[in-house]
């Protein structure tokens, strides 16, 4: 997928609200974890070492066997077939067939691992309790050691490169890395003594953490300082995500069913209707065209998303951009904003073209794109505006 530097706030509207419903999981064991590699394929795991599949986008969620009856707290795939999960007494498993199979790796803790995540198909990281981080760079064939100055339990890491990633976990700690986790650096937290359960971040400089009453953190600075943001709920928020290949939303999850939504990079949330009373763990989206995705939690609970984009004309940051769909040219309405560059990608994150602006007529010619879905980036001094653009 091709980077899209942001380093200011962007929206995307919504055209109607956001559809959720319930699934039948297949079980009833709580689930910690859910992670997808499109609308229809993704997986759930949970206690006494569930694994729970689909292939139809959640109609269907069928048991896999991990091989283990330790609580799994996350799962992780880099591709449909190659994934990892990890878990208690320092469990980690991988799977290259889709979770046909799993095989043990020795992560050389006896250590809760509570959370995994993988930049590629080799280098990865398990953090979890008493401090303990794991690291590998063959794809979890071994796993060393890195060292903090803290044994507090560390619930999430994440990675924006094979160099830069973050961990949060109990008293309020926050780590960053820039050399992969040869060292680990704190970062201030605005506030003191509470639990950080999750950590995500859409670009190197923009993210956000959630934790204990409602609280949610967020950066425009890779850390360098975080700001507390009103999420408007005091239960705990167990995990934040923004869907995959949409930049600046969130959706975070939590107590007794709670769900939130952020639409501008984590400062302002609102709530999603809700299905359940049982805690939510664990949220993870797919946003190529429309989002899908899936919320778990306990007593077996699993939500799907389905939330349509809008295709209709708006206006936002000052920007109006209509028609859309159209077939040979986009009006882009600046309406006095200073206008510092306008890309477009298609659906697999790549620069498309050709494309034409003429800043006299304010008009971006897309005549010589294929019919399909592409993805509009108005980058202006305040804002970049990301826009679902229909080329019919």
């Amino acid at each position: 997928m091709k980077y899209i530097s942001v380093f200011a706030l962007f929206a995307l509207p919504l055209a109607v609200h956001a559809q959720w419903f319930t699934q039948t999981s297949g079980t009833n064991q709580n689930l910690y974890s859910v992670y997808g590699v499109s609308g229809l394929q993704g997986w759930a795991v949970g206690n006494g070492g569930t694994i729970r599949a689909t292939v139809d986008g959640g109609t269907n969620w069928t048991g896999q066997t991990s091989g283990t009856t330790e609580n799994l707290y996350e799962v992780f795939f880099i591709t449909q077939d190659t994934g990892w999960i990890c878990g208690g007494n320092g469990t980690i498993r991988k799977t290259v067939n889709g979770g046909l199979s799993w095989s043990p790796q020795n992560s050389n803790t006896g250590n809760i691992l509570w959370s995994i995540f993988f930049i590629d198909g080799n280098r990865g990281w398990a953090v979890g309790a008493g401090g303990t981080i794991r690291a590998t760079v063959d794809g979890g064939v071994t796993w060393t050691s890195q060292t903090i100055a803290s044994s507090v339990n560390l619930w999430s890491v994440y990675f924006t490169s094979p160099a830069l990633g973050w961990i949060c976990g109990d008293n309020s700690l926050i780590l960053t890395t820039t050399n992969g986790g040869l060292t680990w650096t704190p970062q201030n937290s605005p506030v003191s003594a509470t639990t950080l359960w999750s950590v995500s971040f859409y670009s190197p400089v923009d993210g956000i953490i959630t934790g204990n009453n409602g609280l949610v953190l967020k950066t425009s600075n890779g850390g360098n300082s975080w700001i507390q943001q009103t999420s408007g709920t005091t239960d705990f928020l167990h995990w934040a995500a923004y869907p995959q290949y949409l930049w600046g939303f969130y959706y975070a999850v939590g107590e007794s069913g709670e769900i939130r939504r952020s639409m501008d990079g984590g400062v302002t949330w609102t709530q999603e209707p809700g299905l359940t009373t049982q805690h939510l763990r664990s949220f993870w989206a797919y946003a190529l065209q429309d989002i899908f995705g899936w919320a778990v939690g306990e007593g077996g609970t699993i939500l799907r998303l389905a939330q349509p984009l809008s295709t209709g004309m708006y206006n936002m940051h000052g920007i109006g951009i209509y028609p859309n769909p159209s077939q040979e040219v986009v009006k882009i309405e600046l309406n006095g904003v200073e206008l510092e560059g306008i890309s477009v990608y298609d659906a697999l994150g790549n620069e498309a073209g050709p494309v034409e602006w003429s800043p006299l007529l304010g008009e971006l010619r897309i005549s010589g794109l294929k019919s399909g879905v592409y993805y509009l980036y108005i980058k202006t001094g305040e804002a970049l505006v990301a826009r679902k653009l229909v080329k019919i």
